[in-house]
Order: structure tokens, then C-alpha cells, then sequence
């Protein structure tokens, strides 16, 4: 292995961490898929989560070798830091989903009357669509920081240029991901998330055509 090429692999074992997490968080869900109602919001930004960690491990193939600057190889291993963070937090443990669905089965056994629109719940306890507005502060204002640094170090070291076409996407991207993070309610989230995905989707069509 080359002196500089060694330097990739503390980024791609943190994306290494970062995948194994999402990894985890799907099976969790399909182990207690019967406790639990799966939010399809959550769930697709969950995948682009992970086409972004497959993406930034393709990138580390092509990425040139890394300068011997420490303060730059330093800022470059924040980004798939902020990857590991949100896939950690992504989805809950099975001890938070446990309690969780003790404390919903206690209130729904003093509850009376259940509306029909709370039915599903009291029978599958954990909300996935409740857990993604509780943290969506979390998600995406560590993307938020994620962005930033993504920008920073094309702007200082890859592309050595603050304006160009990629830079225009990451700053949008940031406006949009910051946006997320400060609404709650889900008539902004939903079009949103599709509006991101798709967006993604043909980003990486463009630059990595079939």
C-alpha cells in the first residue's frame, strides 16, 4: 500500500461504521416488525442515508491522494463522521424500542375511547413517524454541519473553487436539509424527502451513468 493511499482507510472504516449502523437498523425493524409502525418519510431518507455512505465509498476509489496536510485530512474525515452520527441515531435500539412500547401499552390501557385514527397504533406500539419528527432536529442538523464541511473541503482542497455547478448543489442541498431540520409538519416533509430522492437519483445517474 502507498504511504498517502494508507490515509484511506480511516475514512472508509468510519463509512464502514456508518453502513454497519443502517445495517443493524434495518434489521431491528424486521425483527420487531410486528411491534412497530414503519413511516415511509423515514425509510426513504433512511436509504438515501445509504446510498450517500455507498456513494462517498465509491468516491474514495477515485479520489485522488490525499495532501499531506494534516488540517486537510482532518476536515475530510468529518464528513463521513456526520454519515456515522445520523446512521447511529437513525434508528432506536431495541431497549429504547422495548420501553417505548411498555409506556404506549400503559397509556392506551388507561384510554377509554381510541379514536379510529389511533387504533393501528395501540396495536403496533412503536411509531416510526412519531421517532422522526422527535429527531429530525438531530438528522438534519448533522447533515446540515455535514454539508458544510462537504463544501469547505472541495472549495479549499478538490475543487479549489467556492462557485461552481456541484458547490451550487451542496448549497441548495444545505437551504433544503436546514429547512427540514427547523419544520415539523409533514406536508413539508413528505414532498420534500420525494423532492430529495429524487434529486439524488439523477445526480448520481448524471455522474455515474449506467
Amino acid at each position: 500500500m502507498e504511504k498517502l493511499g494508507f490515509l484511506y482507510v480511516l475514512n472508509g472504516v468510519i463509512a464502514g461504521m456508518a453502513l454497519a449502523k443502517l445495517i443493524n437498523g434495518y434489521a431491528i425493524v424486521i425483527q420487531y416488525y410486528s411491534q412497530i409502525n414503519i413511516y415511509w418519510v423515514h425509510l426513504i431518507f433512511s436509504l438515501i442515508i445509504f446510498v450517500l455512505i455507498v456513494q462517498y465509498w465509491f468516491f474514495l476509489f477515485d479520489w485522488d491522494a490525499p495532501t499531506r496536510n494534516f488540517w486537510v485530512y482532518l476536515i475530510s474525515l468529518f464528513y463521513p463522521m456526520t454519515l456515522f452520527f445520523i446512521s447511529s441515531i437513525l434508528f432506536p435500539n431495541i431497549e429504547y424500542i422495548q420501553e417505548y412500547t411498555q409506556e404506549h401499552i400503559q397509556k392506551c390501557a388507561n384510554i377509554k375511547y381510541i379514536p379510529e385514527y389511533i387504533k393501528e397504533c395501540a396495536n403496533k406500539s412503536f411509531s416510526f413517524r412519531n421517532y422522526y419528527y422527535d429527531f429530525r432536529k438531530w438528522y438534519y442538523g448533522i447533515g446540515v454541519i455535514g454539508i458544510v464541511i462537504s463544501y469547505a473541503h472541495n472549495a479549499l482542497y478538490n475543487e479549489k473553487r467556492f462557485i461552481s455547478k456541484t458547490q451550487i448543489i451542496r448549497l441548495l442541498s444545505g437551504v433544503l436539509v436546514l429547512c427540514l431540520a427547523i419544520f415539523k409538519e409533514a406536508w413539508f416533509h413528505e414532498p420534500s424527502i420525494l423532492f430529495a430522492a429524487t434529486i439524488l437519483f439523477l445526480f448520481l445517474y448524471s455522474k455515474y451513468k449506467i
